[in-house]
């Protein structure tokens, strides 16, 4: 019954669909023109902004140069300086052995080591402002760096966006054919819908009568513990191995035995039943044969596509590896 109200809900709903894809395609092409306009206006936006960055860090990078080359500068005044007192110094100490003759100029070269030694300071505490400018410079010129990157990537995204936007436009042709081809496969799939929604309510009057015999015949086995061991295996919270009931005393029957019977009780049952019924006989048939994970999963697909009218045959595999002879 849930299956038949289903198939009816979706039939009902696939004329609405048709009105939704109209107005869709419409709405789309507006919206798709005004997000390209907006895109492209914004992308010249950034052109001009990158332009004027790049002036920028043009200026930046000159007068980084400027004094770097100032910078050089000082510092070889700074080394001429020192080899200048060193030599000051030295003709300091040479001349202090004479000391009546050279006080005068003893006096003199200690007022020109002073003034070098002051000129040396002054010299020292401009190269320590150069310095420090020049690491400040070199911030801003690493921050343009990275905004004018910034700047490129957003702009390469924006580009790629306006050419998604293009294709998307230049689709809308083939759009168009491709929704008169849905709508012809739309009635076709109506039709199928229909069809398969009486086989569904034939396989659900099959799977009725297939579960009153599958119980008839596991209470005819004569046996409580053949029909307990039965009910272990088709249900599929139960344990993966057929136990039999003791509590009714030792039957006299080995487990061995019944569980060699019950295997042919459910392979037989398995071969002769149809796609459907031997769908649910399934897990109990890969339990008692002990399949693997997926041994299982194929024996369940190829009954999916037997049963299915539009499913494709499952992979079987292929040389030593395939799990069954293919039809030649």
């Amino acid at each position: 019954m849930t299956a038949s109200l289903n198939c009816n809900d979706i039939a009902a709903r696939e004329v609405p669909a048709e009105h939704l894809v109209v107005i869709a395609s419409g709405g789309i092409g507006a919206s798709v023109t005004q997000e390209r306009n907006q895109y492209n206006t914004r992308l010249e936006e950034l052109d001009a902004e990158c332009a004027q960055i790049t002036v920028a860090l043009e200026a930046e990078r000159s007068a980084c140069a400027s004094f770097r080359s100032e910078n050089s500068r000082l510092e070889r005044e700074l080394e001429s300086e020192r080899t200048r007192a060193n030599n000051l110094v030295q003709d300091l100490e040479r001349e202090c052995g004479e000391k009546d003759a050279t006080l005068v100029r003893n006096a003199q070269v200690n007022q020109q080591v002073e003034l070098a030694r002051q000129e040396l300071r002054a010299q020292q505490g401009e190269v320590s402002d150069l310095n420090q400018r020049m690491h400040a410079l070199q911030s801003q010129l690493d921050e343009r760096q990275n905004e004018l990157e910034r700047i490129r990537k957003e702009r390469e995204e924006l580009a790629t966006r306006v050419g998604v936007l293009q294709v998307i436009e230049h689709d809308k042709e083939a759009a168009s054919a491709v929704e008169g081809r849905l709508r012809a496969s739309l009635v076709d799939m109506e039709e199928q819908l229909t069809e398969k929604h009486k086989h569904i309510r034939v396989l659900q009057q099959r799977l009725g009568d297939m579960k009153k015999t599958l119980q008839r015949e596991l209470r005819a086995g004569g046996d409580s513990g053949d029909y307990e061991a039965g009910v272990a295996i088709l249900t599929p919270s139960s344990s993966k191995t057929i136990t039999n009931n003791h509590n009714s005393g030792n039957t006299g029957i080995s487990e061995d035995d019944v569980n060699f019977k019950y295997l042919k009780h459910v392979l037989i049952k398995f071969l002769t039943s149809r796609e459907y019924e031997a769908q649910h006989l399934t897990r109990a048939v890969a339990t008692l044969l002990r399949f693997s994970p997926e041994e299982e999963r194929l024996l369940r697909e190829t009954l999916d596509w037997k049963m299915s009218w539009f499913g494709s045959r499952p992979r079987l595999g292929a040389g030593q590896t395939a799990k069954a002879i293919p039809p030649s």
